[in-house]
């Protein structure tokens, strides 16, 4: 498996490089089963913690980007397409996920069953996924993806009238960042 770069942006709908994990995927002689790696940064924006220890909705994360990629590279989901993730699980063994000197390479067991086809295309699947940092079990999780035409996806989000007009928004003061739980504001750059 390699970690050196991820895999296109446009696979995992992430509009920043930077927020990609995923890094590789290797189908297995298996069908439905592949393996795939993923790296997790040592500090994030959002996933982050204060415990020295990674936060497990980046398992979640991953899930979500591996049941994109797969839908698009080995299912033939076309790109404009829009996936809705449901009944998510992310058991995580809290333990194994202490962050290191470096990035987590992270390997992960994928299986792709109870595939639903209207029209000869993929239209809902679910994503079995296991976690290995190192020689670590680091969590499991289960999802169901829903794939939706633009279209579909626009009313279902939106409804027959499509996207609102948001109006001018209004922002209060912000909350000292100690008061909202996070150990970086601005007061502390």
């Amino acid at each position: 498996m390699s970690f050196e770069r991820t895999v296109p942006r446009r696979y995992v709908h992430r509009q920043s490089v930077a927020e990609v994990f995923l890094t590789d995927c290797v189908s297995l002689p298996v069908p439905d089963r592949f393996v795939v790696a993923a790296q997790w940064p040592r500090l994030h924006g959002f996933y982050r913690t204060r415990d020295g220890h990674y936060d497990s909705m980046l398992l979640a994360e991953t899930l979500r980007q591996t049941a994109i990629y797969l839908g698009h590279t080995r299912f033939s989901v076309p790109l404009p397409n829009r996936f809705v993730m449901q009944h998510l699980e992310v058991p995580a063994v809290p333990g194994a996920l202490a962050v290191g000197a470096a990035a987590a390479e992270v390997v992960v067991e994928v299986t792709v069953s109870e595939h639903v086809y209207r029209g000869g295309a993929l239209s809902a699947f679910r994503v079995n996924l296991r976690f290995r940092l190192g020689e670590q079990d680091a969590g499991t999780a289960t999802g169901h993806a829903v794939v939706f035409p633009p279209s579909a996806y626009s009313r279902a989000r939106w409804g027959e009238r499509g996207p609102r007009a948001i109006g001018v928004p209004w922002c209060s003061a912000p909350v000292p960042a100690a008061r909202a739980d996070r150990c970086h504001g601005r007061e502390h750059a």
